[in-house]
């Protein structure tokens, strides 16, 4: 493995990449989420925002080429930066383990609140304003708090940490490095041709965006990230030799998508075309931003790498406020032109104000940035 590729060097190549692809894929995520044609009330009109010129087209864009790439990346490289250099032990997992369940628990109970908090506080400001009822106050049932929908919620158990989606990435990364002992037996008693196809097979046709339960997708890419890093493979390399024929593929199997999708054709056809572009896009994506940094058009800092997590864990209960805010303050007609570009600079507001966020936070509270990113 040559020297730019070598991941525990800051300075490297390789490791700048993960930086920068984290920042883009952090801004994808928030895209998927926010930009979303839907309706919003308010106390004398309601807004339908799928009515703004070309803000369906956006979305379907968004849908086919963005949507669900990040976060098999994300395990990509989780699987791939884990430590596997001193001999596998009981020993030697344990204090990881335990470590490593700290990092991501803490930080995932912090930001699953604050969603909860977050989103009672715009319940309660459309309960009191907008004459909303109480059921748009969350794990609202009847007349009262559903406390175990709440728990299930917070801790992302049998769905979506439903206050703040995003999290399920870190509720299946922590399950996933409970079972490590069972991957590794797995990666080295089972050829891995077969093991890698079976995730993949299982992947393809199982993989379902509406479904909060998806450890399908850490199964796959984490192992593979993972497997890559056990036996010392450049994968820079296999990616580059690739590289053009996954370019051209994700070009194709993203239009193909987006053609089914506007047209409202064959939702099992363009399922499958999206998940096998999914794992398409982890070696495209990688090697694209190889690229951008080796050439210096793009730099990564463990800055953006740490402000690309505050921007992923914060992103989603905030987004819905600047919504609606925006839409019930500006006032844009159906069809007005003007609504879609309020959405459009809504979107670099929400991604530059939390951007901003962060930075404050990191110079003036360094340790609650620790705490609440795992020390990132």
């Amino acid at each position: 493995m040559t020297t730019d590729n070598n991941i525990l060097d800051r300075q490297s190549v390789l490791s700048r990449t993960f930086s920068a692809l984290k920042w883009f894929l952090a801004l994808t995520v928030v895209a998927d989420h926010f930009l979303r044609p839907i309706d919003v009330d308010t106390p004398s009109l309601t807004f339908h925002t799928h009515t703004y010129p070309l803000f369906p087209e956006i979305y379907f864009f968004i849908v086919s080429f963005l949507k669900n790439y990040a976060v098999p990346v994300f395990f990509f490289m989780s699987g791939y930066l884990l430590y596997t250099s001193t001999p596998f032990s009981t020993k030697n997992y344990l204090p990881m383990l335990r470590k490593r369940i700290r990092r991501l628990g803490i930080p995932f109970l912090i930001w699953s609140i604050f969603g909860f908090i977050t989103a009672s506080l715009f319940a309660a400001i459309l309960i009191l304003y907008l004459d909303a009822d109480l059921s748009v106050f969350p794990f609202h049932d009847g007349n009262s708090l559903n406390t175990p929908l709440l728990i299930r919620s917070l801790f992302g158990i049998r769905a979506f940490p439903d206050t703040n989606v995003p999290l399920w990435y870190m509720r299946d990364l922590i399950l996933i490095l409970c079972l490590i002992p069972l991957l590794r037996s797995a990666i080295r008693h089972i050829d891995w041709r077969i093991f890698t196809t079976a995730l993949i097979l299982i992947f393809i046709l199982l993989f379902d965006d509406s479904d909060g339960w998806r450890f399908e997708v850490a199964a796959l890419f984490f192992s593979t990230g993972y497997f890559l890093r056990l036996h010392n493979i450049d994968f820079i390399d296999v990616f580059k030799r690739v590289f053009p024929f996954s370019a051209a593929l994700y070009i194709i199997l993203g239009s193909t998508h987006f053609y089914l999708v506007y047209n409202e054709l064959n939702p099992l056809a363009a399922s499958v075309v999206k998940n096998i572009n999914i794992c398409n896009g982890v070696p495209f994506f990688i090697y694209l931003f190889y690229l951008l940094v080796e050439r210096g058009w793009v730099k990564g800092s463990a800055w953006f790498a740490s402000a690309s997590f505050f921007i992923y864990v914060t992103h989603y209960p905030l987004q819905r406020i600047l919504y609606h805010t925006v839409i019930a303050t500006f006032k844009p007609a159906d069809g007005s032109p003007s609504g879609t570009v309020m959405i459009l600079l809504s979107y670099v507001i929400l991604v530059g104000g939390i951007t901003a966020l962060y930075a404050l936070l990191h110079k003036f509270f360094p340790k609650f940035i620790s705490l609440t990113s795992g020390g990132r």
